[in-house]
């Protein structure tokens, strides 16, 4: 199930008691989480690409600016689907939070100077990040899942090195 709220997509899987249980069998919180993380990082790839590709070229370097990053601006955190939960990782897609991007990908209505209201031009909406996700996000819920998987098992065994460590077990 998706729902949009504010700037943030959520997403809840269902039915997926398998990879629930292999998540819950690495038993640490933050382990838990990083494992998400790393996956979502690794699925969100191709709509960076593609963004970077459909990135307005007029304005500069903007493209170089779009990536993929687990760390949110205080804005971002401020805002209505951010909530600190143990084994809830938060991904963002996009160009920094603040700067032309936005402008750009939902366009300027007219403005107008303010002492002399003199028109000083309107900027037309260009999207490239919508269009984007719009093109991968199914692409992007697939690799999720497969990338989990591959997480899980790079996760399991880390801790499992690490408790043979811990134990004086050379492996």
């Amino acid at each position: 199930m998706a729902s949009r709220n504010n700037s943030f997509l959520m997403l809840e899987i269902r039915g997926a008691q398998e990879l629930e249980a292999a998540l819950n069998a690495l038993g640490q919180d933050r382990l838990i989480k990083a494992t998400n993380r790393r996956a979502l990082l690794a699925a969100a790839k191709p709509a960076v690409v593609t963004a970077r590709r459909l990135a307005p070229k007029e304005t500069g370097r903007m493209a170089d600016k779009i990536d993929v990053s687990s760390t949110l601006s205080r804005r971002q955190r401020r805002g209505g689907g951010y909530r600190r939960d143990p084994n809830v990782a938060h991904v963002f897609i996009g160009a920094a939070p603040r700067g032309p991007a936005v402008l750009d990908e939902f366009g300027t209505g007219p403005r107008y100077h303010k002492r002399t209201r003199k028109f000083v031009g309107a900027t037309p909406a260009q999207p490239f990040m919508r269009p984007a996700w719009e093109q991968h996000k199914h692409q992007i819920l697939d690799d999720y899942a497969d990338e989990l998987w591959v997480q899980i098992e790079k996760s399991a065994k880390r801790l499992a090195r690490r408790q043979a460590k811990a134990a004086g077990i050379r492996l």
